[in-house]
């Protein structure tokens, strides 16, 4: 006959149900465990989301202000070239005026000279 020893001793069916009872009741706590791990880990993306979507909204925002800068800008521009163009016409009309007053400048001289001319004529 075999010496009964701890490893070789027939196992009795109450003792069986209760490490199976044993064992069913530790893989659900390793379950509450585990679903209690992944609540937490939704949880923290959720966080995440939440603060990427916060900075979603902060470069949206971003976005808009250099949308609006860039149509100030514009604008600017515009308001520039329209000043070039009224600058360039008011030079041209300057050279008109500037043109007409050598003209009149120029009629003087030859009248004072024509006039000196007589006045040396009549007088001397």
């Amino acid at each position: 006959m075999k010496k009964l020893t701890h490893d070789t001793a027939p196992a009795t069916v109450g003792l069986v149900k209760r490490v199976r009872s044993e064992l069913k009741s530790e893989i659900r706590a390793l379950g509450h465990r585990i679903d209690s791990k992944l609540s937490l880990i939704d949880s923290r993306f959720s966080a995440t989301d939440s603060k990427l979507s916060t900075m979603d909204s902060k470069f949206s925002a971003i976005d808009s202000r250099f949308s609006s800068i860039d149509a100030k800008l514009e604008t600017i521009m515009t308001m520039h070239h329209r000043t070039l163009v009224l600058m360039e016409e008011q030079r041209n009309e300057n050279r008109i005026v500037l043109d007409g007053l050598n003209n009149l400048t120029e009629r003087s001289d030859r009248m004072e000279g024509r006039i000196d001319r007589l006045a040396a004529i009549l007088g001397g």
